[in-house]
């Protein structure tokens, strides 16, 4: 996905957890790029989906 041009940023998010910003055109969208991680599909961890709205412009 990142070679893609898909992922447009991933990192930590609070104590335990991380997140992932895809470059996507719907929440399902983003939803099946993100089921496609192996640990999603083992069931290592959980996927959570929202909408993010940055206050500058996104290219």
């Amino acid at each position: 996905q990142i070679g893609r041009g898909i992922i447009v940023q991933a990192g930590k998010w609070g104590d335990s957890g991380g997140m992932t910003i895809f470059k996507a055109n719907s929440i399902a969208e983003a939803e099946k790029l993100s089921g496609e991680d192996p640990l999603v599909k083992s069931g290592w961890v959980t996927l959570e989906t929202g909408r993010f709205y940055p206050n500058v412009e996104i290219e």
